[in-house]
């Protein structure tokens, strides 16, 4: 019982290396929805109202999550909403974050580069690994798994 919400304000206590980007959730959500792991499906639904719940609004309608970079945090968030829906959850913001991701996309259908690995040396120096790549696949695998309901 420790350990109860950390997903929500302290991941940083779980991984020095990862950052707070919602990688967590759309990795346990998959696990649960592709990996056949049915006992996940309780965290998994928190996650989607947490999710739900921190989504940001823009004017055109369109929804996202901004926790440094909004176009990978977004696409994470997508996939996890979309494992969700698994045990029949349908969120209205997947079509939201939908038309945010495509809007966003740039002239050659790639996204902005987000940090996806954080290294520490021992004299306390802080590296962030970043990649548009990765940012781009996650949109797509996003995008595509959306299409393809």
């Amino acid at each position: 019982a420790a350990i109860l919400g950390i997903h929500r304000s302290r991941i940083q206590e779980l991984t020095e290396y990862y950052p707070d980007n919602f990688a967590f959730q759309y990795v346990v959500s998959r696990a649960y929805r592709e990996g056949g792991v049915a006992g996940l499906g309780p965290a998994v639904q928190i996650f989607a109202r947490d999710l739900e719940a921190s989504a940001l609004g823009r004017a055109d309608g369109s929804a996202y999550w901004d926790k440094g970079d909004p176009h990978l945090n977004t696409a994470f968030a997508v996939l996890t909403l979309l494992n969700a829906s698994g045990a029949g959850r349908r969120s209205p913001l997947v079509d939201r974050a939908i038309r945010y991701l495509e809007g966003e996309q740039n002239p050659l259908g790639g996204c902005d580069e987000a940090t996806f690995f954080v290294g520490r040396t021992d004299g306390g120096q802080v590296f962030e690994f970043t990649s548009a790549s990765l940012t781009t696949a996650i949109a797509l695998e996003a995008l595509a798994r959306y299409r393809l309901r």
